[in-house]
């Protein structure tokens, strides 16, 4: 899932474009494990995790935001 979420998730969060960006600072890459509450949907986590690393971006609310704030 999460390697679907890298390569089609790019109207969010345009992980490959850090990622070259980063490319000459950074010499190696090391995995991270991205850990969840059982009950929670990995989903609904990864949706929460993008606002959070895009949040600055843009400074008006989207829909999305608001959305997740009333759940």
């Amino acid at each position: 899932f999460v390697n679907i979420f890298y390569k089609y998730s790019y109207q969010i969060y345009a992980f490959q474009d850090t990622r070259k960006r980063k490319e000459q600072y950074v010499t190696s890459w090391q995995p991270r494990y991205f850990a969840y509450p059982k009950r929670t949907s990995v989903l609904f986590d990864f949706v929460q995790l993008s606002l959070l690393i895009t949040k600055g971006r843009h400074q008006s609310v989207s829909l999305v935001e608001e959305a997740m704030t009333e759940i």
